[in-house]
């Protein structure tokens, strides 16, 4: 099983859409709920709700980088979303552009489900 504190390998459309969702939605709970529920949060809980939040910005950059390694780009190209107006395009571009067909040279097709053994010989 691949990490989410790994920028090895790819990551194809569906995986980094979902894995998106997964790291924000909980970080966003826990920043906003609170607040909206009009309940105190001890400054320790607060300050350990920051890490939390940032935990998950760092895994979701690298879930990014992996998202450019399908699309055979740099994961350097992910500073491209620090620019304004450039990073809602950008991020359209790896949310939606399809992933390099086969093998690049970050790995393997993370859609392949199999490989071709049928050039085997015995």
């Amino acid at each position: 099983m691949e990490t989410f504190f790994s920028s090895n390998g790819r990551l194809n459309r569906r995986a980094y859409f979902f894995r998106g969702l997964a790291l924000s939605i909980p970080s966003y709970l826990l920043l906003k709920l609170p607040k909206a529920w009009g309940m105190a949060v001890a400054p320790g809980l607060h300050v350990l709700f920051i890490a939390i939040a940032l935990a998950a910005m760092i895994a979701g950059w690298l879930q990014t980088i992996k998202r450019l390694h399908d699309l055979d780009k740099s994961g350097w190209y992910s500073l491209l979303l620090l620019i304004p107006f450039v990073n809602f395009v950008f991020g359209l571009y790896i949310l939606f552009k399809k992933g390099a067909d086969g093998r690049n040279q970050y790995g393997d097709d993370p859609l392949l489900k199999y490989t071709d053994n049928s050039q085997q010989t015995i």
